[in-house]
């Protein structure tokens, strides 16, 4: 609530976010257009702060993750933090169509957590960022399949992922390359789940190239697969 914050910078992801929700006095925090950058587990933190339009969440990396950034990714986030006017990123289609709207989203397993205790915006006219990390393929599946069923993605505007990483899981290099490809598997087969446009690529989740996302900016994607931001 401190008006000489400009940001709250999350240190880490980890483990414990969920619980501090139940605690925060949301009708106070409406009063402050703090922003909030982090990921990962904070995934819980700033799509509960979408939903009580409490803030102003950015999903990107934490002050740890800073040392593995490259030079884009910091590039990107300073203007995003900033609200810059941004280069063109170029997105995979899986499912065709071209949409727009805010966005919401996170590390895929906390996102499911948190619709399940309804603290996720509405899907209406959003394009949801989807992306994971020590996830084997088969809980992948899983939790997206989950979420379609709980119908989350019904009125979605679309669906964008990220990176679907592997992580500490598997260190060779076959297991690594099965992993890609069973993740390609499943995520063209959610595409053919959902009636909204579905992209892939954009570089976004625990890896050293993850562009922040703006939660209050709208973005538009082309049925070309191109993503501008307002």
């Amino acid at each position: 609530m401190d008006p000489e914050v400009d940001l709250v910078l999350c240190a880490r992801g980890g483990k414990g976010s969920e619980e501090i929700l139940p605690l925060l006095d949301w009708n106070r925090l409406r009063t402050r257009k703090q922003k909030v950058l982090g990921f990962s587990n904070i995934t819980c933190i700033l799509n509960a702060m979408a939903k009580e339009d409490a803030g102003e969440p950015f999903s990107g990396p934490t002050m740890s993750q800073f040392r593995y950034c490259d030079v884009p990714t910091l590039t990107w986030l300073n203007a995003t933090i900033a609200r810059e006017k941004m280069p063109e990123v170029k997105l995979l289609p899986l499912r065709g169509g071209a949409c727009e709207g805010l966005a919401c989203g996170g590390h895929i397993s906390l996102f499911l957590a948190m619709v399940k205790a309804d603290r996720v915006p509405s899907a209406k006219g959003r394009i949801v960022f989807l992306e994971c990390v020590n996830r084997t393929p088969e809980a992948v599946k899983g939790e997206l399949a989950e979420l379609v069923a709980r119908g989350y993605f019904k009125d979605a505007a679309g669906v964008v992922f990220g990176d679907i990483t592997q992580g500490k899981r598997g260190s060779k290099g076959q297991v690594r390359r099965d992993f890609a490809e069973q993740v390609a598997e499943i995520k063209r087969a959610f595409a053919e789940q959902v009636a909204c446009p579905v992209f892939d690529a954009y570089p976004y989740g625990h890896v050293s190239r993850s562009f922040a996302i703006d939660f209050n900016r709208r973005h538009r994607i082309t049925a070309e697969g191109v993503l501008t931001l307002e």
